[in-house]
């Protein structure tokens, strides 16, 4: 069995860096929060790479956020798997780059 350090969904996620392009402080909010979900999921899979579409996720109409897609992407970078997630709607695109770290 697996400890809590190896399993990587108890793992911290974080977001080093957002390049936002047309995104409302609310909209930047809800889709970190998004992000560093599904590096959480993502992480305990074999998957490199996943889309989705937020019309998809619950609550996304009623906090307006269901025209977004997401592109989401792993890859190992110096020893340590990054991420790359992109957001875009009509006018709109939010790219984040994070990582995720064991809790001590």
């Amino acid at each position: 069995m697996y400890s809590k350090r190896e399993r990587k969904q108890f793992w911290k996620p974080s977001v080093d860096d957002i390049q936002n392009d047309g995104c409302d402080e609310n909209e930047v909010e809800l889709l970190c929060d998004i992000f560093e979900s599904r590096m959480k999921e993502i992480a305990c899979t074999l998957l490199r790479k996943g889309e989705y579409s937020l019309a998809d996720f619950h609550n996304a109409k009623e906090h307006e956020i269901d025209g977004f897609t997401l592109t989401m992407e792993k890859y190992p970078h110096a020893g340590v798997e990054q991420w790359v997630g992109i957001f875009a709607a009509k006018g709109k695109q939010l790219r984040l780059f994070g990582m995720l770290d064991p809790e001590e």
